[in-house]
């Protein structure tokens, strides 16, 4: 029997792929933020994450705007490699209570039940701190049935699917790093991950938060355009959210939450504004946002992923910087727009795409394969694009 989805996946897509050029860099304007951006804001700078005292950081990056640029501008420099993790549809894993097959491959559409092999997929892949545990991401599930959020283990070179943990909703949001933690959006609330520990059953991995009532008058999905987190200097912790995901035509808008305590434990959480996005319309779709703190000025960016109307062809990272406006409300101004290829099979930034610092405060670009029905046997990979130098 012909697998429909895998002939649109290896033949359709990278066809139309091949007749279209749509890489390099939209410049826009950067905001002189360093007389407008109140200091409460400026994001922790030092220390590398695992340092005693500060396991909640990401590293900085050095040059936010010039790196960003080289990386979707064409510089010889800039490799893209392809990359795979390994897992087996049918072996149950710890945490979930089922086997991947029931995770991963939803087999119906909400509603009229007819199967539509596109229906459900990835709607988060990062690259997170861990040594070993170094991806994560999350995965959509038909309504009736859970979400997930799954943890991936290196081992010998290879990457295999260590563990999956059930969400409350059928549709978490995609997923954000912190240092040791990973943040995923679910129903009303976030869950926050021990990725160290996730698969020690001595250790508390998970904690749940309710976030406060923003009085927003626009009653949209909470997480669908994608979450971030960044230490700032005064120890707290700041949260954005970016809504509504998808391609409808609402106003998009990102709202802003200050974190206070230490996570896994009792957290206070402050909703502080939202703002509507600011920066060319045809830019404004976002499904994932990466927060990135810039060394040496303590800037705060933020690099969101999407395309338009079409799930394949194009895609885009939009970086944008932290100012604010009305005495202390905070936002984000769009800066440069980096423009490239998506397909179904490699990197989809419609449904997974993030951004990670790594030691050296070099940015990496990570995107992942939309989805994957199951071939002949149990064994089996998802396929996701590393950007770097």
């Amino acid at each position: 029997m012909i697998n429909i989805y895998k002939v649109i996946k290896l033949i359709i897509f990278p066809a139309v792929l091949f007749l279209i050029s749509c890489n390099g860099v939209y410049k826009i304007s950067i905001p002189d933020q360093n007389n407008d951006l109140v200091d409460d804001f400026k994001a922790m700078t030092l220390s590398a994450p695992g340092a005693p005292g500060v396991n909640d950081k990401n590293n900085c990056a050095y040059n936010v705007v010039e790196q960003f640029e080289k990386a979707f501008s064409g510089d010889s420099t800039y490799k893209n490699d392809i990359h795979n993790w390994y897992f087996n549809w049918n072996k149950s894993l710890p945490e979930a209570d089922r086997d991947p097959d029931y995770y991963f491959n939803p087999p119906y559409k909400t509603g009229n039940h007819k199967f539509d092999p596109l229906a459900y997929h990835i709607q988060g892949f990062v690259r997170t701190n861990d040594p070993v545990f170094k991806y994560a991401g999350s995965h959509s599930n038909i309504e009736g049935r859970e979400g997930s959020v799954f943890f991936i283990k290196q081992f010998e070179g290879r990457n295999y699917l260590s563990s999956i943990h059930e969400t409350v909703s059928q549709h978490p949001s995609g997923v954000a790093v912190l240092g040791d933690y990973l943040f995923v959006g679910d129903g009303k609330k976030i869950r926050v991950y021990d990725v160290a520990n996730i698969n020690n059953p001595a250790k508390k991995i998970e904690k749940t938060y309710s976030l406060p009532k923003d009085h927003s008058k626009y009653k949209l999905n909470t997480f669908g355009g994608g979450i971030g987190a960044v230490k700032l200097e005064n120890g707290k912790i700041l949260f954005v959210v970016s809504t509504p995901g998808g391609t409808k035509e609402y106003v998009r808008r990102n709202k802003f939450y200050l974190i206070e305590g230490t996570l896994l434990k009792k957290v206070k959480i402050k909703f502080l504004n939202e703002q509507e996005y600011i920066g060319p319309e045809k830019y404004q779709y976002s499904e994932n946002m990466t927060l990135i703190s810039e060394c040496e000025s303590g800037r705060i960016f933020a690099v969101h992923t999407g395309s338009g109307h079409s799930i394949s062809g194009r895609g885009y990272w939009r970086l944008s910087l932290l100012t604010k406006y009305k005495k202390n409300a905070l936002q984000f101004e769009t800066v440069m727009v980096g423009k490239t290829s998506q397909n179904f099979s490699g990197c989809h930034l419609r449904s997974a795409a993030t951004a990670y610092v790594n030691s050296e405060g070099v940015i990496e670009y990570y995107c992942h394969e939309y989805l994957n029905n199951p071939d002949f046997g149990d064994w089996d990979s998802f396929n996701f694009k590393r950007i770097h130098p």
